[in-house]
């Protein structure tokens, strides 16, 4: 069996705060295939882009493994971490704050190279024409500012950024949701196609369910620093085993005029605390499903089928729960 390009076990960040320790992470396990995009979902705040930064080493997590290409990022020094960066690269969401407002367009691309001590100022010159001209940037933007661009071409400037080192894997955190609703399928497509091209893996974070299900190659769903559900796009879509996923799956944006906003389901109730210890499921104060074992027992990721889990009392009966 081939070795997965990430594997990530068991992984949890907190932050310390006036009011305790906020876990942000918490026990995460995933797996992603080389030319594969494994989107990341849930609502703001659940710890999406928390985990996006730890897999790009931005950030160390309190505990856990994150393995690439078959090595242990977690506790790497500086020294030995820096060739593995070239090969894991970053999507911000804000293409408007992402990018230095003092510097040109060539800079901006060429800067990673000049980090990592790639090539000499002409190869680097032209290693940027052509990244340009991948992402559909003129060759005449080079010497321009990032404020002379509209949102869209911004962040096509931040693709560009991100892929010039040829990365095997790109976090894309939010690509799509700061820009315009008419620029969106543009990126979209961009990002797929350069995916193809280049051979690409992406671990995609979004909380929009209608870009997730035209991305993405699996699902992983993620509820207040915990993944909730995972599964292959086909299953995920076709049958969601977590009430939450079923929530958010019913609560997408539909184009068509004639159903009714009644229609939508609203989830009522009071997300629990991130802080401190938790006790039981924390998606029972707004789970319409909920019984006495959800308040005193958190459950645990059951195998429903190939590649598919759900942690969820209700589905425990379906399958022994997973070791993965």
């Amino acid at each position: 069996m081939t070795e997965p390009l990430l594997s990530i076990r068991g992984l949890r960040k907190t932050y310390a705060t006036d009011k305790g320790l906020l876990t942000a992470v918490d026990g995460v396990d995933l797996t992603l295939a080389r030319g594969e995009t494994y989107a990341l979902a849930g609502e703001s705040g659940c710890g999406k882009s928390t985990l996006g930064k730890i897999v790009a080493a931005l950030i160390a997590p309190d505990e856990g493994s994150v393995r690439f290409d078959g090595q242990e990022l977690v506790g790497l020094s500086p020294a030995r971490l820096r060739p593995l960066r070239r090969r894991v690269q970053m999507i911000f969401q804000d293409p408007f704050s992402s990018l230095n407002p003092r510097a040109t367009v060539r800079r901006i691309i060429e800067e990673p190279l000049i980090v990592h001590g790639m090539r000499g100022r002409t190869e680097r010159r032209r290693a940027v024409a052509e990244m340009m001209d991948r992402v559909g940037l003129r060759a005449d933007a080079a010497d321009r500012y990032p404020h002379e661009f509209s949102g869209g071409q911004r962040q096509r400037i931040g693709i560009a950024r991100a892929l010039i080192l040829k990365p095997d894997l790109v976090v894309c955190d939010e690509p799509v949701s700061a820009l315009d609703v008419s620029v969106r399928a543009q990126i979209l497509n961009l990002l797929s196609d350069l995916q193809k091209e280049l051979g690409l893996a992406y671990l995609f974070i979004s909380h929009d369910l209608s870009v997730v299900q035209y991305m993405a190659d699996k699902v992983a769903i993620m509820h207040l620093g915990q993944l909730v559900e995972t599964a292959p796009r086909a299953a995920f879509w076709d049958a969601p085993r977590h009430p939450y996923s079923q929530a958010l799956i019913r609560a997408r944006p539909n184009p068509d005029p004639r159903r009714r906003l009644q229609d939508k389901p609203i989830l009522e109730g009071e997300l629990p605390s991130p802080i401190g210890k938790r006790q039981g499921c924390d998606f029972r104060s707004r789970c319409p499903l909920a019984f006495d074992r959800c308040t005193a027992e958190a459950p645990r990721l059951h195998t429903l089928g190939p590649a598919h889990r759900a942690a969820c009392h209700l589905v425990e009966g379906a399958a022994a729960p997973s070791d993965a």
